[in-house]
């Protein structure tokens, strides 16, 4: 079984984008694709099922004369619009990433990057609306509060690698930030690799924030297509009130899942690319409705002090400065 660097495991929303354009774009970096791999810790962890007994290997014949590594956010971010799934997910998706990789590759060292707790709870609802969520903050932080909580429980993820591997070295996007040479420092010597080149990154894989209207815009036309699929859930008199809406109904239902998928990312586009003039139509929706209102509260801020703080608090590899940022998010 071929050895590689590291596998790059996320966390999700912390600096993913940026660090997989660096290794990209460095000549001296060699990827071995395990997104599939990812998918399927996911797919299972989604469905509630066991992994297969046998794990689809890697083709590593072309992976040689680099530093040989593996980066998918996936084995870690579990988001989903159906909550219940999300938190199916994220209550198995640690054992399940960590058994699929033990099983196609022996990485000398898994990397986790973290970042400000807080901030990562803003920045994965903004994700979440970019991916078709129409929930308020406030809305996010009540339906989504188990899957915040398991997704930012560093503690859980790092029993469930380590059963597989000895070396989990944990680094701050905090750091990477503001910190760089700090953060580079640990880079090269936890990891025993020399840092990627600085990498130009488009704005497209940047993944950048949307600001406040564009991203208010969006939850509203991702809240009217939500009430357009409810409304073919529990459809009433509608599929059987004549055979013209027969048809009908039998065709949308058919044609909504990919229908669905497609104006999710069309809807996002809109918002991320189009002119002002052409966004500003979407404002006759928004009138009372704020998505930026809602606070973490102290029970779940205790939560993540003891899954979150206290594990980072342990490593030698993340900056004082940044454990202190990450107290005072946190009220400690």
């Amino acid at each position: 079984m071929p050895e590689l660097a590291f596998v790059h495991v996320g966390l999700g929303k912390c600096a993913s984008t940026f660090l997989q354009s660096a290794w990209n774009q460095d000549a001296g970096y060699v990827e071995a694709n395990t997104a599939l791999h990812a998918s399927t810790s996911r797919k299972y962890a989604a469905e509630g099922k066991a992994l297969p007994r046998k794990i689809q290997g890697i083709n590593f014949n072309d992976l040689s004369g680099g530093i040989v590594y593996s980066s998918s956010e996936a084995y870690t971010y579990g988001y989903d619009l159906d909550v219940t799934v999300a938190d199916q997910v994220m209550e198995r998706i640690y054992g399940y990433s960590a058994h699929v990789i033990s099983s196609i590759v022996e990485p000398k060292h898994i990397l986790v990057i973290v970042r400000d707790p807080l901030r990562w709870i803003r920045s994965a609802y903004v994700q979440a609306i970019k991916q078709g969520g129409s929930e308020t903050f406030e809305e996010f932080l009540s339906d989504y509060r188990s899957w915040i909580e398991q997704s930012l429980n560093l503690g859980h993820l790092l029993v469930e690698f380590g059963k597989f591997f000895p070396s989990i070295v944990v680094l701050s996007a905090d750091d990477l930030r503001d910190r760089p040479d700090f953060f580079w420092s640990q880079y090269e010597k936890k990891l025993d690799v020399r840092r990627p080149a600085e990498p130009e990154v488009d704005k497209l894989r940047a993944n950048e924030s949307m600001n406040g209207p564009d991203l208010r815009r969006l939850a509203a036309a991702n809240r009217f297509r939500r009430m357009m699929r409810d409304f073919l859930k529990s459809p009433g008199d509608y599929p059987s009130a004549n055979p013209v809406t027969t048809a009908e109904f039998g065709t949308m239902t058919e044609r909504l899942p990919e229908i669905d998928y497609y104006s999710t990312f069309l809807a996002r586009r809109v918002f991320e690319f189009g002119s002002s003039e052409q966004v500003s139509d979407a404002d006759i929706f928004l009138r009372d409705f704020d998505i930026e209102s809602g606070e973490v509260d102290a029970s779940l801020k205790d939560r993540l002090c003891h899954g979150f703080l206290l594990p980072v608090e342990a490593c030698d590899s993340i900056s004082d400065e940044a454990k202190s940022q990450y107290e005072r998010s946190l009220g400690k």
